[in-house]
């Protein structure tokens, strides 16, 4: 019996905390900004041949201006099709660019994107 996929995709999203790793940050240079936050990774729906995944994204840190989220799948997983952010893969590594509504994030700010995959 092979493994359900949605428990193959949940592995490699719980490093999604690196979220703001790569963000552009909105704070004075003479200041060092706080990048935290919390990802939550939510399968809505799995067929098996394919899954609907939620991406909760809640800044915990200083409001950013943009924002990129980044993470790599464990196996053969593809984007089909991506929701709230501008989403690229290869190969395994995916990636998910804010878009010009939903960049900017406050302290506390949250934003919801997902994505289908096979």
């Amino acid at each position: 019996m092979r493994p359900r996929l949605f428990a193959r995709a949940l592995a490699p999203l719980t490093l999604v905390a690196v979220l703001f790793a790569s963000m552009t940050l909105a704070a004075p240079s003479a200041s060092a900004a706080v990048t935290a936050c919390q990802v939550t990774y939510t399968v809505q729906n799995d067929w098996g041949a394919g899954f609907t995944a939620n991406v909760h994204i809640a800044n915990l840190g200083d409001p950013v201006n943009g924002w990129t989220l980044t993470f790599a799948f464990p196996g053969n997983q593809q984007i089909t099709n991506g929701w709230s952010a501008t989403w690229t893969q290869s190969a395994h590594s995916v990636s998910a660019a804010s878009l010009s509504w939903n960049g900017s994030l406050g302290t506390g700010g949250t934003t919801d994107i997902g994505f289908n995959a096979s």
